[in-house]
C-alpha cells in the first residue's frame, strides 16, 4: 500500500469488503464502492493492510 502525505487518497474496492478504521470509527467498504481519505496530519497513524485469502 502506498501512502501520500501531501495528497488525498482514494480507495476503490474491486473485490471483497475491507473494514477501514479512521477517526475513531470503523466502516466496511463494499465491492464497487470507494472512500476518499483527506490529507492526514503528520501525527496520524500509518495505514495498514490486513491480508485476506482470495
Amino acid at each position: 500500500m502506498k501512502h501520500h502525505q501531501s495528497e488525498d487518497e482514494l480507495f476503490l474496492v474491486v473485490k471483497g469488503a475491507p473494514r477501514m478504521k479512521f477517526r475513531g470509527r470503523e466502516a466496511v467498504v463494499n465491492k464497487r464502492q470507494f472512500v476518499v481519505l483527506p490529507v492526514a496530519p503528520a501525527t496520524a497513524p500509518p495505514l495498514t493492510r490486513k491480508s485476506t485469502s482470495c
